[in-house]
């Protein structure tokens, strides 16, 4: 690789469950139930919950999904 080696990427999973945990917790603070991993064109009824999907839930997958590559990149 030209900026390494693949190793880097092996903690990828890692990095997504750290930042997983610390999004999750601050959306349980400022919210007050779980985030729901949001989709395209896809509602909160289809995966069984009392609620609607908000903003929330769209930061929260965005944050959860990008910047564990985004780590790895600048690290």
């Amino acid at each position: 690789m030209v900026n390494g080696n693949a190793a880097t990427w092996t903690f990828l999973p890692l990095f997504f469950m750290i930042y997983h945990w610390i999004f999750r917790n601050l959306f349980l603070i400022l919210f007050g139930n779980e985030p729901l991993m949001t989709g395209y064109m896809q509602s909160s009824w289809e995966q069984g919950e009392y609620r609607r999907l908000h903003t929330g839930d769209a930061a929260f997958t965005v944050l959860t999904l990008f910047l564990p590559f985004l780590t790895t990149l600048l690290f």
